[in-house]
């Protein structure tokens, strides 16, 4: 990140070749926010980091050199996703951390805020204000597994890959691949035999040709392997 910008800068003189940059942004209650400045060609020049808690509204100013500039927010849990390569616009990037020593993939439980803004004038001895309310990025993937009526009571556990590990905060194209691991709960309907999985992920590579591989333990603790493809893109 670059310099941190002072909360209330100076307003520019005209002719000085400044203008005065004024972000607001929306909080996002428990989560953590960063909000960075880039010149035309992506290099950071400024940012400023809010911590979680802070109140819903958070505004932050910098003097910036007449021109045009592009603003990214982002936050995230740092218990789930880690923010990198933030000093260039086109390469920052949000990974979601693995859990485990076979570096699976776990649902996101929390939000992943972000919002990019492109082509933002500044101009000599004047206030260039923007409004910023970052999205939730995350999809919501559901799986539901049918073993049938004789494995009512079961233990299920599986694996799905074609999951995003990471994806470009810029566009949000993902650029990493990984294997995510699913707990499956019993159907909320109570159908015995019928088991579900909630997830929030980056996004996916692919499911066409994804696998999804359960394991499902009977009461007497015998083991079934299943296998087969996932039949719908996630929410």
């Amino acid at each position: 990140m670059g310099a941190c910008g002072k909360d209330d800068p100076e307003p520019p003189v005209p002719g000085s070749g400044e203008g005065l940059l004024r972000v607001s942004v929306r909080h996002t209650g428990d989560t953590p926010l960063a909000v960075f400045a880039y010149k035309a060609d992506g290099s950071s020049v400024a940012g400023k980091e809010e911590p979680a808690g802070t109140p819903s509204t958070w505004s932050w100013s910098e003097r910036l050199v007449v021109g045009e500039y592009a603003l990214l927010v982002a936050g995230a849990n740092p218990a789930e996703v880690r923010l990198s390569d933030t000093e260039n616009l086109g390469k920052a990037y949000a990974a979601a951390l693995p859990s485990g020593s076979d570096s699976l993939l776990v649902s996101l439980d929390s939000p992943l805020y972000v919002e990019s803004v492109t082509g933002i004038k500044v101009t000599d001895g004047d206030e260039t204000a923007i409004s910023s309310t970052p999205k939730d990025i995350r999809r919501i993937l559901r799986l539901t597994i049918d073993a049938g009526k004789g494995f009512g009571g079961a233990k299920v556990e599986g694996r799905l890959d074609g999951i995003a590990s990471s994806v470009r905060l810029s566009d949000r194209i993902a650029t990493g691949v990984g294997v995510l691991d699913l707990d499956f709960r019993a159907s909320a309907a109570g159908v015995a035999g019928v088991y579900q999985a909630v997830a929030g992920i980056l996004g996916t590579v692919t499911l066409d040709g994804s696998d999804l591989h359960a394991l499902v333990r009977d009461r007497r603790r015998r083991a079934f392997q299943l296998q087969g493809e996932p039949d719908r893109e996630p929410a």
